[in-house]
């Protein structure tokens, strides 16, 4: 089951495509409500630099991914990405740097995000445009997913926080199923994504028969601090429980310290130990004692 309402999302979608098929889909829906149910980072928006992605006119130095060449500012690395702005900065506008260790898609949406274009936002929110290509028939497949845990991994690698929690929300949100919930919880674990290590464990524990079973738990039986932290969260002995009557920081779920970290532009990478620490350190607001 999907949280924060995109199944209804998702037949909407069937029927903008599908509207007059004479097929018919029978759905049963059960519907939980939680409270901040689903959260993506701000992201300015920057016309001028959308139109410099698309020009190569001024650029100064070129990325060389899997044989294709991108032709880039440095400028706007050096405002937007500084971990490959100090990979570039001393190139010459002839000379060329090759990047291993990623794909050119990967590349490609990193890049894009870096001059200002969320092409993750469009797979959550897809327009019209996008919605006509083979949205429908590939939004589940799982190199999808691959695709995404790619993304998140770069972002984090070369430090663009706000696309990596877009990633993480769309693994978290849109993309976990029973045979990957798992898995994705030890991503989550090893680069320190709190949005996506909680949806994870929410869902673990709703899914616990079915998971159980995939062959992503055998992985991750392995770690005994993962184990003990599920055992803490289905048992109600954390005081990281999502709805905890705990007074402050430490009864809020990542959504809501994100929210607030976010509304106060305050980094936003981190464990979720490391959000809280960052509330108590610029003395946000808390919230009412239940």
């Amino acid at each position: 089951m999907r949280k924060g309402g995109r199944e209804c999302k998702f037949l909407k979608m069937w029927q903008k495509k599908y509207g007059d098929n004479k097929s018919k889909l029978k759905v049963q829906v059960d519907i939980q409500y939680l409270q901040d149910a689903s959260w993506t980072p701000t992201v300015p928006s920057h016309p001028g630099l959308t139109h410099l992605f698309k020009s190569s006119e001024t650029t100064d130095t070129i990325i060389i991914v899997e044989g294709e060449e991108f032709k880039v500012h440095k400028c706007i690395l050096e405002a937007n990405c500084p971990i490959l702005y100090d990979m570039v900065k001393n190139q010459t506008k002839e000379a060329a740097i090759l990047l291993p260790g990623v794909d050119k898609w990967t590349f490609n949406i990193i890049l894009q995000f870096i001059y200002g274009i969320n092409a993750l936002e469009l797979f959550r929110d897809p327009c019209e445009e996008f919605l006509d290509s083979n949205w429908f028939d590939r939004i589940y497949e799982p190199e999808w997913v691959e695709k995404v845990k790619s993304i998140l991994c770069h972002a984090n690698k070369f430090g663009i926080v706000k696309l990596k929690l877009w990633a993480e929300a769309l693994l978290a949100y849109d993309l976990m199923e029973v045979d990957n919930a798992a898995e994705l919880l030890m991503l989550a674990d090893a680069h320190s994504c709190a949005l996506l290590k909680e949806e994870a464990v929410i869902f673990i524990d709703f899914q616990a028969k079915a998971v159980v079973k995939s062959d992503g738990w055998s992985k991750l039986k392995k770690s005994s601090q993962l184990l003990s932290e599920l055992f803490e969260f289905i048992h109600g002995s954390s005081s990281q429980q999502v709805g905890s009557v705990t007074d402050g920081y430490e009864g809020m779920s990542v959504i809501s310290l994100l929210k607030k970290l976010d509304e106060s532009n305050q980094e936003l990478d981190g464990s979720r130990e490391a959000l809280i620490l960052r509330c108590e350190e610029v003395k946000l607001a808390k919230p009412a004692s239940a």
